[in-house]
């Protein structure tokens, strides 16, 4: 499943909302360009969060295997990085703080920043759910 979409895609949104069509309606990607708190003018911040997990029961809990990538505009040679985590109610988002350091995202010979734009993805692998007894 990937969530890039250009305008040549226009999806309906009960398209995009049907699961069995493999868009990620449910989750979202949180962006710092210039750092969270953490990463404070050091690097990009990037987390995958799962929308409306406090409805989820507190024994339910959602594990997924994810790609958060930024794109080399120029070359292709994208900068990726993988992960697996369990989002539940308690714990929403995962990422990383120092995903891309700020020297690297601005250098444009890497091809990340071009015109003002950054093109950013997750490409989930896996999702599970899981109900603990």
């Amino acid at each position: 499943m990937n969530t890039e979409l250009g305008f040549d895609e226009l999806l309906s949104l009960d398209s995009l909302n049907d699961a069995s069509n493999g868009y990620l309606a449910l989750r979202r990607l949180i962006i710092y360009p210039k750092g969270n708190s953490r990463a404070k003018g050091k690097s990009l911040s990037l987390f995958l969060e799962l929308v409306d997990c406090k409805s989820l029961a507190t024994e339910r809990k959602v594990y997924a295997e994810y790609n958060l990538r930024i794109r080399d505009q120029i070359l292709g040679k994208h900068f990726e990085m993988k992960a697996e985590d369990w989002f539940s109610a308690s714990c929403q988002s995962f990422g990383y703080s120092n995903f891309l350091p700020q020297r690297d995202l601005n250098d444009t010979k890497k091809g990340f920043l071009v015109k003002d734009t950054v093109i950013v993805d997750a490409q989930i692998i896996l999702t599970s759910t899981q109900k603990d007894f």
